[in-house]
């Protein structure tokens, strides 16, 4: 239930002198005797001290365009003639705009060709500038991170969307987020570029790769994302060969 609160459990797994690490847990705050002990989501993180060293090492920045010389997504869509639409990019504005009327993300895609399924994203690359709708009453700064990871989950996703195929299941399976250069801040309503990439799709399954920038060419944040994608109907199994059932045939 997305509107209860959940329980955190946090595991100690180490400390050192320079880095810290836990595990996170996530269960339902109403848990039942009859509940699966199962979390919600599992977290590891770390944390480090700060450090100075001689090292140093910055990917560049995409040569994109920026947002002042980009359309924005819904202006976009008025544009386009929807009743004649193919069957493909009619239901990915649908489902875009869904998310977009619940999302606080204003976003401003470089290629909205692909994202609606126009074209084959060959080169399986997608830069997007996005900002908060409404910026808060309190500074960014101290959620920074949770914002950049909060930001990242949905456009790891859609780069993986390579083909103008129908989409029937896209969830995110695993996520790794990396924040760097923790002293910059992001203003309230500021623009930052997501630039992400697929590196592999098939059987089902994503793997993708993503950097934050600000416009300054501050890297932000790396993110890594393992999704699941489903363009057509499963085969129906039945429970009998489940890989629990199997795994226990197995052990006898």
């Amino acid at each position: 239930n997305v509107l209860e609160p959940n329980d955190y459990y946090v595991t100690k797994l180490r400390d050192g002198r320079s880095f810290c690490h836990r595990l996170v847990e996530a269960f339902p705050i109403n848990k039942s005797e009859s509940d699966s002990i199962t979390p919600y989501f599992r977290m590891d993180c770390s944390f480090k001290t700060p450090e100075k060293d001689a090292a140093s090492f910055l990917s560049p920045m995409p040569n994109v365009p920026y947002v002042e010389k980009l359309q924005d997504f819904n202006s976009y869509v008025k544009s386009l003639d929807f009743d004649n639409l193919p069957n493909v990019p009619r239901t990915r504005v649908l489902h875009y705009q869904s998310f977009d009327a619940n999302s606080p993300i204003e976003t401003v895609f470089c290629e909205p060709e692909y994202v609606l399924g126009f074209k084959s994203n060959v080169g399986g690359q997608l830069h997007s500038w996005i900002r908060l709708k409404e910026p808060p009453s309190a500074s960014l700064h101290s959620y920074r991170d949770a914002f950049l990871a909060y930001l990242s989950d949905a456009f790891l996703l859609w780069v993986a969307l390579t083909e103008p195929h129908h989409v029937l299941y896209l969830v995110t399976l695993n996520q790794s987020i990396w924040f760097h250069n923790p002293e910059v801040e992001i203003k309230p309503d500021e623009w930052i570029l997501i630039g992400t990439r697929a590196n592999y799709v098939g059987g089902a399954l994503t793997l993708s790769y993503g950097d934050i920038w600000n416009r300054e060419g501050c890297l932000l944040a790396s993110m890594a994302q393992q999704g699941l994608v489903r363009t057509q109907q499963m085969t129906p199994v039945s429970s009998y060969t489940s890989m629990s059932e199997l795994a226990e045939q197995a052990e006898k």
